[in-house]
């Protein structure tokens, strides 16, 4: 639960770390939010949009509307997620531009599965 509510209680920490557990919980359960909200938004206004009589047409573009600000904010908490979470690995946080680069993105999604520095160090 605190890798969910760190996750977004964090948006706009780019500074901190994140550990390995708290990243993968809070992305993963975040991941299965989001669409279950894509979902019951769907129907929701499908239902509004049958029982008004709405155009089809307004009832999609409202529906991509609220999708769109709903995933700028999910986007954007991911954003200082990976960066905490690179730090915290002992990587550079600029690795994150790497994220938006195919292939490059499957190296910095590697690093997010590195344990964190203080506690490599420790065992060796």
């Amino acid at each position: 639960m605190l890798g969910i509510i760190d996750y977004w209680r964090k948006m706009f920490d780019y500074k901190g770390k994140s550990g390995r557990k708290n990243f993968w919980l809070g992305s993963i359960a975040n991941a299965l939010i989001l669409y279950a909200v894509f979902y019951i938004l769907s129907y929701i206004l499908a239902f509004i949009g049958g029982f008004f009589d709405a155009d089809v047409a307004t009832v999609e573009n409202f529906f991509v509307f609220l999708f769109v600000i709903e995933f700028i904010f999910y986007f954007l908490a991911s954003l200082s997620a990976i960066v905490r979470r690179l730090r915290d690995a002992g990587f550079s946080p600029w690795w994150i531009i790497g994220w938006f680069f195919p292939g490059v993105n499957i190296v910095v999604l590697v690093f997010l599965f590195f344990k964190s520095k203080e506690t490599a160090m420790l065992h060796a």
